[in-house]
């Protein structure tokens, strides 16, 4: 009777390893959005690189009604800033009065994206009154951008008035070529500097994390290094 219940054990912690170690594919979708994110913030170094514009991919920051904000990019050059929302769409999308995005894909099928514009100039405010509040005299110019990078996607013929300016892939590597010049504000670059623990954990059995290390209880001593950093400002 031992043996066979040792048996069952071992033979039910081996299917518990197996299920362990199983790798779940990521959802096509936004593994295609991550990849272009990814894609784009490659081609705004290398496009911004002669004209001094720093880079800042995946940008979290707090909001006072809860949570947290994700920023896909944040470009900076001098007292410069453009905040950045990136849209992979492929298909049609129209633009509604109200503000709210519709998405008819190529394959079939519709999907209502809400107020894309209306959330990232709202995160942009957020952005600017945590960096005004540190440094109320700096002076620094904010834009808010949805770039819209797809290659095959049918834009509307009529665009109604958003808190954010739409542009294809092309038109925002052409600013970022053809504008700036001058390194970061170092005010602002301390203010960036303060959102560096977003990232992408990657745990045994193929789970993936993303979000602020601080939020993962990674342990004691992520806590530390961050207060220590807080205390060398």
């Amino acid at each position: 009777m031992r043996c066979s219940g040792d048996g069952l054990g071992l033979k039910r912690r081996w299917k518990l390893w197996k299920k362990r170690r199983v790798v779940f594919p990521p959802d096509e979708i936004h593994q295609a959005g991550e990849n272009a994110e990814l894609r784009l913030e490659k081609l705004c170094r290398a496009a911004g690189k002669a004209n001094e514009w720093s880079v800042y991919p995946s940008v979290r920051i707090p909001d006072p009604d809860g949570g947290r904000r994700a920023i896909d990019l944040i470009l900076v050059s001098g007292t410069t800033v453009l905040v950045v929302e990136q849209k992979h769409w492929s298909g049609r999308f129209e633009v509604f009065e109200n503000g709210e995005f519709l998405q008819h894909r190529n394959k079939g099928g519709s999907h209502n994206h809400a107020t894309v514009a209306h959330r990232i100039a709202r995160k942009a405010r957020l952005l600017e009154e945590i960096h005004r509040k540190r440094y109320p005299d700096n002076e620094m110019s904010f834009h808010v951008l949805v770039a819209m990078t797809h290659q095959r996607l049918e834009w509307p013929e009529k665009m109604p008035e958003l808190p954010a300016e739409m542009v294809n892939e092309r038109q925002l590597l052409d600013r970022i070529q053809k504008t700036g010049r001058e390194k970061i504000d170092q005010d602002f670059f301390e203010t960036m500097d303060g959102f560096g623990t977003w990232d992408e954990v990657h745990m045994h059995g193929g789970l993936k994390l993303k979000g602020d290390l601080l939020d993962f209880g990674l342990g004691s001593g992520v806590e530390e290094w961050d207060r220590s950093r807080e205390r060398v400002r």
